[in-house]
């Protein structure tokens, strides 16, 4: 089990309070290895999640539960996975299984969005995951370019 190392909470972010008529917080849950920030763009927000270190099957299964949790209790369905700093060291086997199987067990809405945002270095390591999320029914993209990234979470 992972320990928060941080944990900063606000007021309650406008945006999310008018457009999705909850109370809620700007929270940013730091963790071994990944942290969670819920970004306010649009009407119903990012959910962004910044992973530090190479992304392990177990990393991977970590980051996308507490993903799921917080998401779903704030219901946002846009996702931006920094990948740039996170080397990929799970299969497409194991992708494949989480897309198809573990993520709709979570919560994970069909047609929710998903993008990775990766380095160039790491194109090939994570080029088949777009293409599972898209078979999986989510909509999913790959981008090197965070800017964007956020305007296709956007539209």
């Amino acid at each position: 089990m992972q320990f928060p190392l941080e944990i900063n909470t606000q007021d309650a972010c406008d945006t999310c309070y008018h457009y999705a008529n909850i109370k809620a917080l700007k929270l940013q849950l730091v963790w071994v290895g990944y942290e969670l920030r819920h970004l306010c763009f649009g009407p119903q927000g990012i959910y962004h999640v910044r992973v530090n270190e190479p992304v392990t099957l177990q990393l991977l299964k970590g980051f996308m539960h507490e993903t799921a949790e917080k998401a779903n209790e704030y219901g946002i369905d846009n996702f931006l996975f920094d990948l740039r700093q996170a080397p990929n060291r799970t299969s497409a086997f194991a992708y494949h299984e989480f897309a198809y199987n573990q993520s709709k067990r979570l919560g994970y809405k069909p047609r929710s969005k998903h993008v990775l945002l990766i380095s160039l270095e790491d194109m090939v390591d994570y080029h088949f995951v777009e293409t599972i999320l898209i078979n999986a029914g989510y909509q999913g993209k790959i981008f090197t370019d965070e800017s964007a990234a956020i305007e296709w979470l956007e539209k």
